[in-house]
């Protein structure tokens, strides 16, 4: 899951298809010198260090309050990304440790 400029990156340069991968490259420098921000609120739960066979946690109402042991961030974001695989695509490997199915979401956040 992406958010942010990584998005931006993807659906605004449509226009340049034309470029084939190129025009991720090129569409992300001019995200780059003309960069937005995205104000967000992004909550976890962090990871238990001395039980750590047993991290699948049940998730929170969507609707309701985060729970007290959940961290929160809320600040302005440039970008986010979720990530279980190790490539984006063919030349982007955003999560080098990431194996199939092992249940754990790598994120990143630049703020």
């Amino acid at each position: 899951m992406s958010w942010a400029i990584i998005a931006d990156i993807d659906i605004e340069s449509e226009c340049i298809r034309f470029l084939g991968a190129l025009r991720n490259d090129i569409w992300g420098v001019w995200r780059v010198i003309n960069l937005r921000s995205y104000r967000a609120r992004f909550s976890y739960l962090p990871i238990d260090t001395e039980n750590t066979t047993n991290q699948n946690k049940e998730l929170p109402d969507i609707l309701g309050d985060v729970p007290t042991n959940w961290i929160t961030i809320e600040d302005d974001f440039i970008l986010f990304w979720a990530s279980q695989v190790t490539h984006a695509s063919y030349n982007v490997l955003q999560s080098p440790k990431s194996k199939l199915q092992d249940g754990i979401f790598r994120v990143w956040i630049v703020r």
